[in-house]
């Protein structure tokens, strides 16, 4: 942010007050935030981990395992309307 050049922080941020700290840090600091949410199913999403699992990528740090993902689908809040107004949806 200091650079004044774009970043991506593809994180997760699964529940709301996570995303909010973020969304504070933003505007602490006059700096514009776009929130892209991708709506996949959650086959679909599963899927993908085993993918990521299979294929062990250059960012691949450790597997998934289905409890973890369930786990974490647990955790997920959809964005709030007032989210809704910074989010491109996908």
């Amino acid at each position: 942010m200091r650079l004044d050049i774009d970043a991506i922080l593809d994180l997760g941020l699964l529940q709301r007050d996570h995303r909010e700290k973020f969304y504070n840090l933003a505007r602490t600091h006059n700096f514009d935030i776009d929130l892209h949410w991708l709506e996949v199913d959650r086959d679909v999403r599963w899927q993908r981990v085993l993918g990521r699992n299979k294929d062990q990528g250059d960012t691949y740090s450790m597997d998934v395992d289905r409890g973890m993902f369930d786990f974490c689908e647990g955790l997920l809040e959809n964005p709030t309307d007032d989210e809704l107004q910074v989010t491109v949806l996908h």
